[in-house]
């Protein structure tokens, strides 16, 4: 009996009443599909930050360093700003490219073989990732 008392008491200090249908109705809030995808492709193309983050690109460039030769490469710190502007160009050229490919096709969707088809005109040569 104390507890339910105490619980009416700490409602009524929130202004919460008990029986409302307001209170068993209300649902969290829910933005329309598509929404905060648009917001975020917004903020992102306003921003001029770079995408990937500094520490993993650079510790890909050094595993790429490694097994391209001996291990014996070294990149100065002032070299890794440009080479991760210039991979991130590279890319959002290549997703670019593919939204293109599947809007030609008449899909809304973009699939693996758009990023093929778009690395193969990009490159000029024929990729078999499969």
């Amino acid at each position: 009996m104390a507890r339910t008392k105490l619980t009416e008491i700490v409602r009524k200090k929130k202004g919460v009443s008990q029986d409302t249908e307001e209170t068993k109705k209300r649902t969290k809030h829910r933005w329309r599909p598509g929404t905060v995808a648009a917001r975020q492709v917004r903020k992102l193309q306003k921003s001029t930050d770079l995408l990937i983050t500094k520490l993993p690109f650079k510790r890909l460039v050094r595993e790429v360093l490694q097994k391209i030769g001996d291990g014996s490469y070294l990149v100065s710190k002032a070299a890794y700003a440009p080479l991760q502007e210039a991979a991130e160009a590279h890319v959002l050229r290549i997703f670019q490219r593919s939204v293109r490919l599947s809007h030609h096709r008449g899909a809304k969707t973009v699939t693996d073989k758009d990023f093929l088809e778009a690395l193969k005109e990009m490159e000029g040569t024929e990729i078999d990732l499969m």
